[in-house]
């Protein structure tokens, strides 16, 4: 079997800099998240097809995936197993999850949140590169 380190650094890469550039636009617009969220809530043809892109690729990443061997795989494996629980939650309950992330970030979205997140983006990415 081949080692997963070369996959776990290539998936920490390209998440981390996702992960990036959400925590980039989330803090030059601080209003953008909330907009996005009533763009779902006004879409339900959009909710469910984004929920069931992020299902198959939660489920592609726990797949390919399956290591746990230090940080940076765990980090890895837990963001394929949260977007496969955040893609179903999308399709199944689209109501209960906006609610919930229209209180848990708020409209103005605090800046504190793209901080943390971009920092957490960081992180892989350096974790990728070290």
């Amino acid at each position: 079997m081949l080692s997963s380190q070369p996959l776990t650094v290539s998936l920490a890469l390209a998440l981390g800099v996702y992960v990036l550039a959400i925590a980039i636009g989330m803090f030059r617009d601080p209003t953008k998240l909330g907009r996005i969220l009533d763009g779902f809530k006004s879409n339900a043809a959009l909710t469910f097809v984004a929920g069931a892109l992020t299902y198959v690729l939660g489920v592609t990443v726990v797949i390919v995936h399956p290591s746990w061997d230090g940080w940076l795989a765990a980090f890895v494996s837990l963001m394929g197993w949260a977007s496969i629980a955040k893609g179903l939650l999308w399709m199944v309950a689209p109501d209960g999850i906006l609610a919930l992330a229209g209180r848990f970030w708020g409209d103005p979205m605090p800046r504190g949140w793209a901080l943390a997140t971009g920092a957490f983006g960081l992180a892989l990415v350096i974790g990728a590169l070290a």
